[in-house]
């Protein structure tokens, strides 16, 4: 997946995690991992762009799903 320039800044997990709610920052890494939300893997660390993810979150509350 890329990530266009305005998809900029990019967070970390736990700040992911802190967007999310206080979720767990594992929690983060493993919806992540299994391609759940939108993330982006540069070198050992993952990122997000916080309005990917938030429009993914938005997408799945408005549809009912489970992330």
């Amino acid at each position: 997946m890329s990530f266009p320039v305005r998809d900029l800044p990019l967070i970390d997990c736990e700040q992911a995690a802190a967007l999310l709610g206080g979720i767990p920052v594992k929690t983060v890494r493993q919806l992540a991992r299994e391609h759940r939300i939108p993330s982006i893997k540069i070198g050992r660390r993952v990122m997000f762009s916080e309005a990917r993810l938030a429009a993914a979150v938005g997408t799945a509350f408005d549809e009912g799903e489970r992330l």
